[in-house]
């Protein structure tokens, strides 16, 4: 099954706190910092679920300007303080001032926060560095985390949580080994903090075009709350923590809407936002359908390879696609409650999209992605030089016997995870995802063509371009082919020398940079010294607009010649 993983707007976040400044009102110049505090400029983004936006669907992609940032020390990563974001207006900078630490530290930081946090899922707060100083008092950062709670839905949710454009509460926790100094970066713009959604989403497509599909009727022992942050495996599991969504007692309407789009019915456009929840949960969803004339409810439930129940883990897409409708449901949601899931009626399947991760695609036994999906490299072909092509994941530990190679077109050699021009594809063998660097030469002459992946019934395939090194000269690199979204350059010395720019040539001095329009060009500067090298990752869309759009990510590696003295 296909998994498109997107990625749209890059969020620049700071924070500040300092004593003599109203910290309800943010100030027009920046403050001065005393000397047991330092000032950190703070870095996130966040992967959209869906582009474009959906139009009853929560804000997925926002960031606020206002996120805490919960710092825990030393070797048992107790709590030392929390600090909120501020604006400064004048340079629309944010940044965060923290106390200086010289041993090691980790930062907990929570955006869009709600109006208040729970802990434990009883005694509640609001969000103010007081507050959290009381609720965290000599607590680890494990401990934070199994503590720390959304606000509880209702029973029964009788709307949407977060529906209608509201932000949804994300976080992300950053290792500062060498503690807090001057120095330390709270990522960069190439290298931006990757936000969790604490929320799944959940969404149905109808694909039999003889049901008439009217929506999501019900969920069933949905979870109540959800952590602010998940860490080590933890999770809130008492029965005390499930809810019901439902639009009203009656079941007289559909909690989440189907609307047509194209030739599918699909709730796309109004999906279900679930906090995360075990299997032990037995979660489903009852739907409302027309079949043969009358209408009927369906229950589905999430299961995934033989029958086997899915966990809901924050950050990801569960999409269930009806394709067959083989008989009439039940007349009543309280018939269909008591049911099996209408596995022998209504034939459908389950794509599960992990959010945070790669292009990605997924059978619900195992994923396979990679970092991106074409790779353009302007360099000379026949030497012998690696090129690190792309990032493989998987957490696949099945050891297929045929269908598990990375395979090489004519001209393409592949060197690393291992030489060949067909190598075995490697998996699993703990309990933990693997990622494989996947690196390449180029036959003399080679112009194009492909890495194929196969694993199991899952198939990628990796496009590769190679183009003439660029010269010495001042160059400006087009790519009309793609439809850009946003684009950066990876390493900070190629910063220097890699510029990006709008169509208008009005942001040319930046690395980083985001589009409207969806052209990008890439400025490469005048060489005075020796050849160098830079790497740029283009996000694009292949048919924007379109039900079918898909993000592709490419790598483009460039070379550029050097001064040749005579």
């Amino acid at each position: 099954m296909g998994k498109n993983i997107l990625i749209g707007i890059t969020v620049f976040l700071g924070i500040i706190c300092f004593a003599c400044i109203d910290e309800t009102v943010a100030p027009e110049k920046e403050p001065i910092v005393v000397d047991d505090k330092v000032q950190l400029e703070l870095f996130t983004r966040i992967d959209p679920y869906k582009i474009p936006e959906s139009r009853s669907s929560a804000n997925e992609d926002g960031v606020d300007m206002t996120p805490w940032v919960l710092v825990f020390k030393g070797n048992d990563m107790k709590f030392v303080e929390a600090a909120q974001a501020l604006t400064i207006n004048s340079t629309n900078k944010r940044y965060v001032i923290l106390t200086k630490q010289a041993e090691a530290c980790k930062l907990l930081i929570l955006a869009n926060p709600q109006t208040r946090f729970y802990m434990n899922a009883t005694q509640n707060y609001t969000f103010s560095s007081g507050t959290f100083a009381t609720a965290l008092q000599n607590m680890s950062l494990d401990a934070a985390c199994q503590a720390l709670c959304t606000e509880p839905l209702s029973n029964p949710q009788t709307s949407i949580p977060f529906a209608n454009l509201q932000l949804l509460p994300m976080s992300h926790v950053v290792d500062l080994p060498g503690g807090i100094n001057k120095n330390t970066k709270i990522g960069s713009d190439a290298q931006q903090l990757e936000m969790l959604r604490v929320v799944a989403r959940v969404e149905v497509i109808d694909q039999e075009t003889g049901f008439d599909f009217k929506g999501i009727t019900m969920v069933a022992n949905a979870a109540k709350q959800g952590l602010l942050h998940k860490q080590n495996g933890n999770a809130i599991t008492p029965a005390s923590n499930r809810v019901e969504y439902r639009y009203n007692n009656s079941y007289s309407d559909d909690i989440a809407k189907a609307v047509v789009n194209g030739t599918e019915q699909t709730t796309t456009e109004n999906p279900v936002y679930l906090y995360e929840a075990s299997t032990t949960y037995d979660m489903y969803i009852i739907i409302r359908g027309i079949y043969d004339g009358k209408e009927y409810f369906y229950k589905l439930a999430f299961i995934g390879e033989n029958e086997n129940h899915l966990d809901i883990e924050r950050n990801h897409r569960y999409i269930f696609t009806i394709t067959k409708v083989k008989g009439p449901g039940y007349s009543t949601v309280g018939d269909a409650k008591v049911s099996l899931p209408s596995n022998t009626q209504v034939d459908y399947t389950i794509t599960v999209r992990d959010e945070a991760s790669y292009e990605i695609i997924s059978n619900n036994d195992y994923y396979m992605g990679v970092s991106n999906s074409h790779y353009i490299v302007y360099a000379d072909a026949g030497t012998t030089k690696e090129f690190h092509a792309f990032t493989l994941a998987t957490d696949c530990i099945r050891p297929f016997p045929d269908k598990r190679t990375i395979t090489a077109s004519t001209g393409l050699q592949i060197s690393s995870p291992a030489a060949g021009t067909s190598v075995a594809l490697p998996i699993v063998t703990n309990t933990s995802p693997l990622k494989t660097e996947v690196k390449i030469q180029l036959g003399a002459g080679f112009s194009a063509g492909t890495v194929q992946l196969e694993l199991g019934n899952l198939e990628k395939t990796v496009s590769v371009e190679r183009r003439d090194r660029i010269s010495r000269l001042e160059n400006t690199l087009t790519f009309p082919e793609f439809y850009c979204l946003s684009a950066y350059v990876e390493e900070d010395d190629a910063k220097t020398w890699l510029k990006l720019m709008s169509s208008s040539g009005m942001r040319d001095v930046t690395d980083e940079i985001i589009v409207e329009d969806g052209v990008i060009n890439i400025r490469v500067e005048r060489n005075g010294s020796g050849q160098r090298y830079g790497t740029v990752y283009l996000t694009t869309i292949k048919d924007p607009g379109s039900p079918t759009s898909q993000i592709i990510r490419i790598k483009i590696y460039i070379t550029q010649r050097e001064v040749i003295n005579v």
